[in-house]
């Protein structure tokens, strides 16, 4: 049996940084228009992992509510998003609104999704922005993203995609979908790169770009 942490506010929920072992679910649902100064959960802002590199390794439940007008402006910082790095298990949330700006692996639920990691029954509408392996929902995902999407605009130099940058070897996306529009190099209305799998998954966003560009995916070297 899990122990739950309530979070009822946007300083609660910037404090999961100090215990990124712990199982925390969303009270209600927030409004981060005022907030500055955001530290992705699971770094220190400055682009080091926390909790010995593990990032957030607990379950984040968002009980079906929503994050909204969440800006996070980190241009020259990699693993920006709500969570910047995890390992653990992130569900039921909504990111509505806001935007993202990062340097690499940029999402605006989550920057870098550790192998084992997972993401659930989420989205994002907000739009994100980047260089490297940047994504409406996930930017990196080495995990599994199920049930999920964005609609978002997304953009940046290269591995862009509606609703993930990179889905790596081994990681997989299931039953999930993009609509934002999609710009960069090696972009796609999903994924700019995909080397794992996705199934039961679409996109609908305009997509343009260098490199390889596709509706779906951008570059393929996994299983779709």
């Amino acid at each position: 049996a899990h122990l739950f942490s309530l979070v009822f506010s946007m300083a609660q929920l910037q404090a999961i940084n100090s215990h990124l072992s712990g199982d925390y679910a969303l009270a209600s649902s927030l409004d981060g228009s005022s907030v500055t100064g955001w530290v992705p959960l699971g770094t220190d802002g400055a682009g080091t992992i926390s909790n010995s590199g593990n990032g957030f390794s607990g379950i984040f439940d968002g009980l079906g509510n929503t994050v909204s007008n969440l800006t996070i402006n980190l241009p020259v910082i990699s693993e920006v998003g709500l969570f910047g790095y995890s390992s653990g298990a992130i569900r039921n949330i909504g990111m509505i609104g806001g935007s993202m700006n990062g340097s690499n692996y940029v999402g605006e639920l989550v920057g870098y999704n550790y192998i084992g990691a997972t993401v659930s029954n989420s989205y994002a509408t907000g739009s994100v922005n980047g260089g490297a392996y940047v994504g409406g929902l996930v930017g990196g995902n080495l995990g599994t993203i199920s049930n999920s999407y964005s609609t978002g605009s997304v953009s940046g130099t290269s591995d862009i995609g509606g609703l993930v940058g990179v889905n790596a070897a081994g990681a997989g996306i299931s039953n999930s979908y993009a609509l934002g529009s999609v710009g960069g190099s090696q972009v796609g209305g999903l994924a700019g790169e995909n080397d794992g799998t996705v199934s039961d998954s679409y996109a609908t966003g305009n997509v343009s770009g260098g490199g390889s560009v596709g509706g779906l995916v951008g570059v393929n070297g996994g299983t779709v």
